[in-house]
């Protein structure tokens, strides 16, 4: 997901995806495969988050799909990225799902995750590029953003 500028995503069999800001690109790959991530910008520098899930989701292997999402589309709330989706994570059901959001100073907002059980999340303080890693003790994340236009990220696992 590029934060700054563009990423120019070339698959082993010549696939070229180029995914700018606003938009995240799913890859599923076999464990033999290749993806290759390319600055296309010659003078520019990029920014981009990358984030690995070991997966095995059936009838999806080196399936490539781009998503498109507006942030500033619905202001203070979490908004979907992907739809969401099951797969079989070592060897368990998980339902996973993408939201993210922008939220201006002091705004905050409560995510119900589904198994029941600069941000602050659950009392915790982020600060720029941080991750946090919660489960098995919550129903409802609370979220409250510390500073103007901050923009969190939420993957949601849930074993099935």
């Amino acid at each position: 997901m590029p934060i700054v500028g563009a990423l120019s995503c070339t698959s082993e069999n010549g696939k070229e995806i180029m995914i700018h800001t606003g938009q995240l690109f799913e890859s599923c790959l076999e464990k033999s495969s290749f993806l290759k991530v390319l600055n296309p910008y010659e003078t520019e520098l990029i920014n981009f988050l990358e984030i690995r899930i070991n997966a095995n989701p059936e009838g999806t292997a080196n399936k490539q799909e781009v998503f498109d999402f507006d942030v500033n589309e619905t202001a203070n709330a979490l908004i979907p990225v992907t739809s969401p989706r099951v797969t079989n994570v070592f060897s368990s059901t998980l339902f996973a799902v993408i939201f993210v959001g922008k939220f201006a100073g002091r705004k905050e907002a409560t995510y119900r995750t589904k198994n029941q059980g600069v941000f602050e999340v659950q009392g915790r303080l982020l600060h720029a590029r941080d991750g946090l890693a919660l489960w098995n003790e919550l129903e409802d994340i609370e979220l409250e953003a510390l500073s103007h236009d901050a923009i969190v990220l939420l993957i949601e696992l849930v074993k099935l």
